[in-house]
């Protein structure tokens, strides 16, 4: 697949995955696993937990994004340690290590952003609090 910025624009990368449903199942439980396959870890000791926590900008402000991830903003979602992933249409990846569940989400929203009629993180965390 090719992407580009506009009709006949700039090739670009770093950004857009074309999966299904259940790619986007898999790859959140793969992520959730820390990594590991048949038993065996295919990430670096500690990535995930380097890759999901704030950062610190250069003027010292701090950052609740990590590589590609998103930190919890909800009470609950902080106290848990979640993160998500998200799209600009609704596509979401939700995680929560600590009650081991993952939620994901593929919408199309007619625009990127702001469109939803509910905060995802708040319904995440009643799906999250219905399977305990």
């Amino acid at each position: 697949m090719r992407l580009t910025d506009s009709p006949n624009g700039h090739e670009i990368s770093g950004s857009g995955l074309a999966l299904t449903l259940r790619d986007f199942g898999r790859f959140s439980q793969f992520v959730l696993d820390n990594g590991v396959i048949d038993r065996k870890s295919i990430v670096p000791d500690g990535w995930f937990a380097e890759a999901t926590s704030p950062k610190v900008l250069k003027g010292g402000g701090k950052l609740d994004y990590g590589y590609l991830w998103w930190i919890g903003k909800t009470e609950q979602s902080r106290a848990d340690k979640a993160f998500y992933a998200a799209g600009i249409f609704g596509q979401n990846i939700y995680i929560d290590p600590k009650e081991h569940v993952v939620v994901v989400q593929n919408s199309a929203e007619p625009k990127p952003f702001g469109m939803e009629t509910i905060v995802p993180e708040v319904f995440y965390n009643a799906v999250v609090n219905t399977l305990k």
